[in-house]
């Protein structure tokens, strides 16, 4: 019997970790001395992203029942219940930060919000992933999976970050947004590595998930790096219809390859 891919948690890891990259960028942006209307708008986006994703992982539950059972266990710090605290400091941070720009205008206070919500947003994407790593499966035990997710989060949220900034203010300026492209470009990169080195650490027979795996690698890899490398390479003189596009289709590519790769950890399972 093929194994069944479990969709809402592999929704959840994919949006909830995007989210949380992109407002990771959107503090990073923020520190550079972004404009608050990007990183507003990227924290509105982002916020609505992770909130998605927890309702996915709701759904895997099945009854309100078991989800008050994982809230009262939040300290057993489970895979379950670290998600769930991370989900909850990652919406806090986003709130706080939204908050500070929009009502108190303290540059100190949403500097620091915004470093700690880049890496509370970051650590949600790793932790998504690290809670599958249980020695029960053979496929899913491995310190690479989390990285994997982590990787195709990062690779995402960056992409989101641009194509928001690029519709949310008419005069973003390519200087900022030049770390989150490069950043997408290096972490396309170590995605690459750390997917084709779990694939070699589990021995998966990719041959028996060729689709899948195909999708995984010409929307994981070839769209997504083949747009930020292009982002990059018209950063200072491309016109802004040419970089949307770009962020778009880049976006596109990443999350369709970041899901794909869920669905090999649920495949190979």
């Amino acid at each position: 019997m093929a194994p069944k891919i479990q969709w809402p948690l592999v929704l959840f890891s994919m949006l909830a970790g995007c989210g949380g990259c992109a407002f990771a960028f959107a503090g990073i942006a923020n520190a550079m001395g972004e404009s608050i209307s990007v990183t507003l708008f990227v924290t509105i986006v982002a916020f609505v992203l992770v909130v998605v994703g927890a309702i996915c992982s709701m759904m895997h539950l099945a009854t309100p029942k078991h989800a008050f059972a994982a809230v009262t266990h939040l300290l057993s710090f489970s895979g379950i219940s670290v998600e769930l605290i991370m989900l909850g400091v990652v919406c806090a941070l986003m709130a706080l930060f939204a908050g500070s720009i929009v009502f108190i205008g303290n540059a100190t206070a949403t500097l620091v919000l915004g470093m700690l919500g880049a890496l509370s947003g970051v650590v949600l994407a790793f932790v998504t992933g690290h809670g599958y790593v249980i020695s029960a499966k053979a496929a899913w035990f491995t310190e690479i999976l989390p990285i994997a997710y982590l990787g195709t989060s990062l690779a995402a949220g960056a992409l989101l970050f641009l194509l928001v900034s690029l519709a949310a203010d008419k005069e973003f300026s390519a200087k900022p947004w030049g770390v989150p492209v490069v950043a997408a470009s290096i972490v396309g990169a170590v995605t690459i590595v750390a997917y084709l080195a779990y694939l070699q650490s589990a021995g998966f027979d990719v041959a028996s998930q060729a689709l899948v795996t195909g999708l995984a690698v010409a929307c994981g890899i070839v769209v997504a790096i083949g747009c930020s490398l292009a982002l990059l390479r018209c950063a200072a003189g491309g016109n802004r219809q040419t970089l949307t596009v770009l962020a778009a289709v880049g976006f596109v590519g990443a999350l369709a390859g970041g899901l794909a790769v869920r669905m090999l950890m649920w495949l190979f399972s």
